[in-house]
């Protein structure tokens, strides 16, 4: 019988080899050298001072002085190959370069986002935050489908792939190899042949051991460009941490998908290692969909370093009435009938007004859009605000607006999962309820499995699905993208989703809560230390 071991563990036991014996010859020398000792204590000092001065959240803060402080000699080690935020000189250009292809191709309509101020300012804050903070514009256009569950998003991904003419580009944090990618694998294979161009990007630690041997040999072997985020080494790296957790989907620039599913066939429950997976993406047509085509261009330079020519797959940064595409179509529309950088009057094919506005997220500019457009939208709130999220696993900023919106008269709903993915991160999510509770946050839990949708709807007005979990890793470690949206029809439907999976959810009794038992208690704050690391 041949035994198997899996990549992860392989590489996880050289890089603890490793740390293990760099370890080992650092409390060496501490221990017999009083010199050595002295230079561990003020190297202490200078890096707690250097965290507490420096522009980290205070949470990451504290929770790495207080490992460099408990364990002073690997505390250090670790912090500096996994808690730094610094990136090497050639990563940082090509990232400078690639965000460059955002503001040259994809400009905001002014007509636009001032029928959204006239409409409504206190949406247009948060749209011009986003175009601010991102360079992601706003469109007029609301023809968007929410996608829920899985099924229905693979369903809707096969009939948009089949019509593809131009390009397909498809980004995700997990590729699994089974029922999902052997349906999807089989289309795109038959695109490529008939000349469609096929480009793929996956994260390395997202799809580790989710792929055979010779996976990306048999998809280059199909005519399909493939490349890897951020490669999973057994060296340790300072930009180990950082991961690619989008989902990104874009077919000839005019029809794109997001939100939380990812390719595995537990996103569309043939198998159920965690009970029902529920989880949401959205389908968007129209200029919308160029945004997340610039994204995703950003991203295949940022791996490969190749500078592909945007204005091969967009409209350009004219906008309609300035300038044609020439000869070129954008999608089944020309520029006269259809936005290309801005958006004309008439909207032929449109069936429901609205404004849309895709964003992204980088974990190394120190701005944190993921939770900034989210407390916004909660600040914003009037009547209602309703969340599903698979972590919650919040820093107090958001403590504070879910609970000063409650507080308000807000009615405030969360539903996480019953069944967790991973067990301590489930514990540390449940740490988090009592506060909520107490200021009332009405918290429910997903009694059938598992709920990985990232959704939140407000006031009948506005809303949010992406990528984007309630936690620090998608708030300030990892690559991430969503869509705003306004006024927008999808919007009732995501409400009315919210209250068929509340139909099948338990919610959490504030007093049976607060009497749970001793030792789980324990456990819960104990890995509430290690939050900001999850």
């Amino acid at each position: 019988m041949r035994f198997k071991i899996k990549r992860s563990t392989v590489i996880a036991s050289l890089i603890a080899v490793q740390l293990s014996l760099l370890f080992f010859a650092v409390w060496t020398l501490n221990t017999r050298s009083a010199y050595f000792y002295t230079a561990v204590n003020v190297i202490n000092i200078v890096v707690v001072l250097l965290i507490v001065y420096g522009r980290d959240h205070p949470a990451y803060k504290l929770t790495w002085t207080i490992v460099i402080l408990a364990v002073p000699v690997f505390g250090i080690l670790i912090y500096f190959i996994a808690g730094t935020h610094y990136l090497s000189h050639g990563i940082r250009k090509r990232l400078e370069t690639s965000q460059k292809f955002n503001k040259e191709y994809v400009r905001q309509d002014p007509k636009a986002l001032q029928r959204l101020c006239d409409g409504n300012p206190g949406c247009a804050r948060q749209a011009r935050y986003i175009l601010s903070s991102c360079g992601r514009p706003v469109y007029e256009e609301g023809d968007a489908r929410l996608l829920t569950p899985g099924e229905n998003m693979l369903e809707a991904l096969l009939e948009e792939v089949s019509k593809a003419e131009r390009y397909i580009f498809l980004e995700f944090f997990i590729i699994s190899q089974g029922t999902m990618w052997d349906q999807l694998f089989a289309l795109l294979r038959e695109k490529a042949a008939a000349g469609v161009e096929v480009r793929i990007i996956y994260d390395d630690v997202g799809t580790l051991d989710h792929m055979s041997r010779g996976f990306k040999k048999v998809v280059r072997a199909a005519g399909i460009r493939i490349c890897t985020f951020n490669p999973f080494l057994p060296v340790p790296s300072k930009f180990m941490n950082y991961r690619d957790h989008r989902k990104i989907a874009v077919i000839d620039g005019t029809a794109a998908i997001t939100g939380g599913i990812n390719i595995g066939d537990e996103y569309i429950n043939v198998i159920r290692p965690h009970g029902h997976w529920k989880d949401a993406s959205i389908l968007l047509r129209g200029g919308a969909a160029e945004s997340l085509t610039v994204m995703f261009l950003e991203m295949w330079h940022l791996i490969t370093g190749e500078e592909l020519e945007c204005g091969r797959y967009t409209c350009g940064e004219h906008t309609c009435g300035e300038r044609t595409c020439g000869e070129r179509t954008c999608g089944d529309h020309t520029c006269d009938e259809r936005a290309c950088g801005g958006q004309p009057d008439s909207k032929p094919g449109f069936v429901q007004p609205g404004f849309v506005q895709p964003y992204d997220d980088c974990p190394v500019d120190y701005e944190y859009v993921s939770e900034s457009v989210y407390i916004q939208l909660i600040n914003s709130a009037l009547r209602y605000v309703y969340i599903t999220t698979p972590y919650l696993i919040i820093d107090n900023e958001m403590y504070t607006a879910l609970c000063l919106a409650a507080k308000s008269g807000v009615d405030v709903r969360i539903i996480t999962p019953h069944i967790p993915d991973k067990w301590y991160v489930h514990k540390v999510t449940r740490s988090n309820y009592r506060r909520l509770l107490q200021s009332g946050v009405k918290i429910y839990e997903y009694m059938p499995g598992f709920i990985h949708s990232k959704t939140c709807v407000c006031d009948d007005e506005t809303g949010i699905v992406g990528s984007v979990n309630f936690d620090y890793r998608s708030f300030y470690q990892q690559f991430e993208c969503a869509v705003w949206l306004c006024k927008c029809g999808v919007l009732s439907d995501m409400k009315a989703d919210f209250f068929e999976t509340l139909e099948v959810s338990q919610q959490i009794d504030p007093v049976k809560w607060a009497k749970r038992r001793l030792p789980g208690r324990v456990m819960e704050i104990v890995l509430q230390l290690f939050a900001p690391m999850m």
